[in-house]
């Protein structure tokens, strides 16, 4: 499926959730794109990730940033794998978020 990585995420309110790295503008709204490369790229201690992950981490964080400008395409194993290091770094809403956009389904 394709995805619009570079949508932004927005709270409960519908507010855009403002990303704490700065960079030569100031700060920018998050993107789906920074929650993912996060995820992929962060490191817990006490968790021993096999060489094989590690290796899928580097891929897709590639992926993500050869076409973010416009879809980026991802397998449903793709999204699964996303979501699951999502899950281990971030708070409920993010993970939500993050759910519903891979899932394509929005809450009405």
């Amino acid at each position: 499926m394709k995805y619009k990585v570079m949508d932004k995420i927005t709270d409960y309110k519908g507010k855009e959730i403002i990303n704490n790295l700065e960079n030569k503008e100031g700060k920018e709204p998050l993107t789906y794109r920074d929650i993912f490369v996060t995820a992929l790229n962060g490191i817990i201690p006490e968790e021993k990730q096999s060489i094989e992950n590690k290796l899928k981490c580097y891929r897709l964080t590639a992926k993500l940033y050869k076409d973010a400008d416009v879809f980026v395409e991802l397998s449903v194993e793709d999204a699964s794998f996303i979501k699951q290091q999502v899950g281990k770094f971030y708070t409920a809403l993010i993970y939500g978020k993050v759910c519903d956009f891979l899932d394509n389904e929005s809450i009405k």
